[in-house]
């Protein structure tokens, strides 16, 4: 019972390799990346031209700040009577102007706050 022999693919090296050309530096010549491309590709995820480049560092900080003001704590009085809840709303309102707080979140709080003056007046 002769079994045939199954190829060794550690052998050789079949994986595809990214065909970006690395421009030249001052000390050497163009080169080209030689990261694995993905499958059935001709470039590797970072140089992949469906994926955006994020050049623009002035965007990438404005993301960044937007992430960190999202993330920024802030004091909002218990919810336990109508005074409370106007000072928290006009709180939120003065944050939202100031884009000191994500619309999402301002949104959620606000929701809450209606929950609670609802819960008030019962």
């Amino acid at each position: 019972m002769n079994h045939p022999v199954q190829p060794n693919h550690r052998d050789q090296d079949i994986r595809a390799l990214c065909t970006h050309l690395i421009p030249p530096a001052p000390s050497g010549p163009a080169h080209l990346c030689g990261s694995p491309a993905l499958l059935g590709q001709a470039f590797c995820y970072y140089h992949h031209p469906a994926r955006r480049a994020d050049t623009n560092r002035d965007a990438y900080r404005t993301r960044c700040r937007d992430r960190r003001i999202a993330r920024q704590s802030f004091n909002l009085p218990l919810p336990t009577s109508r005074r409370e809840l106007q000072h928290s709303l006009s709180e939120i309102i003065s944050l939202i102007s100031t884009n000191q707080i994500d619309l999402r979140r301002a949104s959620l709080l606000i929701h809450a706050l209606q929950v609670a003056s609802k819960n008030l007046r019962e």
